[in-house]
């Protein structure tokens, strides 16, 4: 009997060990982290190195390409989004819903797709990353401060080789393989040649990177998160749901109502070395978000690196500075080597938890 009432202690136990690993925190936003008052400079790649992923470079010439693009479950599988080096994914209206986006910045496959349309929530992270911007068409609001139109004249994008309207431009195709509207391909690859051969000089504003693995924070093998509804702050959006799951070999794997974030080129997930909470306060109007003081000042970023977690920052004093991350310290993070995925807003819900036991 006294045997039998210890094998079942050892099982309670053992069971309150599991439920304990898998307990799932809520991350508060509340910004802890000290943000020092610099003036980012620019800053090239290292030596032989990707500026966004920190591996060996291709050696191709340093042209920065951001892309929007689909993130409903009918456009899914996107395609060549395993050239990129960092996702985005960005807030698109009241509702919850959201888009993705691609940085290009060392590799450039033949397409990409599908291309959507430009918005607000863009705008500012192109800049900050002093990128060429190719996008689908944008919505027909010619003032006030969502309009595209309005702020492209304003930050300078209407210069030659600073934005690419795919509906008008060269460098586009609509493909078979999936329905309209999710069908725009942008031929990232001739729009790279393009820009080599009109040798233009591009400022870098490459990531800082380390060889020493995260040790400290807490453990986060499965991260969630999802988007509030804004006009139904007690709702979420399902298609902007995602969840990131650490894998020790491989990195970070999400996972979405579309599935694992795969490239349809060549099926296999896309894994993540760094995935990044970036709060933005936004504003609205029309139903449209965009960002609070168009992205400048700093805010929180919850870092998630090698299974653990630590709260960072973010930092862009002026609209044309390079975007910095901090760690929990307020220094410089330094990013793990390989892709990154940078989740953008303020009415997002992120937890984690460690149920690798």
């Amino acid at each position: 009997m006294r045997k039998l009432i210890c094998v079942c202690l050892a099982v309670m136990l053992l069971a309150g060990v599991c439920i304990a690993c898998a307990e799932e925190k809520i991350i508060e936003v509340e910004n802890k982290v000290p943000i020092p008052k610099l003036a980012p400079k620019d800053r090239a790649a290292a030596a032989g190195e990707s500026p966004f992923t920190g591996l060996p470079a291709s050696g191709e010439a340093y042209t920065p390409i951001m892309v929007p693009l689909d993130n409903s479950p009918e456009g899914h599988p996107l395609w060549g989004i395993g050239d990129a080096s960092v996702l985005f994914q960005i807030p698109l209206s009241d509702n919850g819903s959201t888009r993705l986006m691609a940085l290009f910045g060392d590799t450039y496959p033949e397409q990409v797709g599908g291309v959507r349309s430009a918005r607000m929530t863009m705008l500012p992270l192109v800049r900050a990353f002093n990128a060429v911007f190719a996008y689908a068409g944008m919505p027909p609001i010619k003032t006030g401060p969502v309009s595209v139109d309005t702020w492209m004249t304003e930050w300078g994008f209407r210069k030659p080789t600073r934005h690419y309207n795919l509906l008008g431009d060269e460098y586009r195709e609509r493909v078979s393989f999936v329905a309209d509207p999710h069908n725009l391909s942008a031929h990232v690859k001739d729009l790279h040649i393009h820009l080599t051969q009109r040798q233009m000089d591009y400022e870098g504003r490459a990531f800082l990177f380390t060889d020493e693995p995260l040790d400290r924070g807490e453990k986060a093998a499965v991260i969630s998160v999802q988007y509030r509804n804004h006009k139904s702050p007690s709702k979420t959006s399902p298609n902007s749901a995602s969840t990131f799951t650490w894998n020790p070999e491989k990195g970070y794997i999400r996972t979405s109502a579309a599935g694992e974030t795969t490239d349809r080129n060549g099926g296999e997930a896309i894994p993540f070395a760094n995935v990044i909470i970036m709060r933005v306060p936004l504003q609205w109007e029309k139903s449209y978000p965009y960002y609070a003081a168009q992205m400048q000042g700093s805010g929180q970023a919850d870092i998630f690196q090698n299974g653990r977690y630590i709260q960072g920052a973010w930092t862009h004093p002026n609209d044309t500075d390079r975007l910095v991350f901090l760690d929990e310290t307020g220094k410089e993070l330094a990013f793990q080597r390989g892709k990154t995925f940078i989740v953008v807003g303020d009415e997002i819900i992120v937890s984690y938890s460690d149920d690798s036991q």
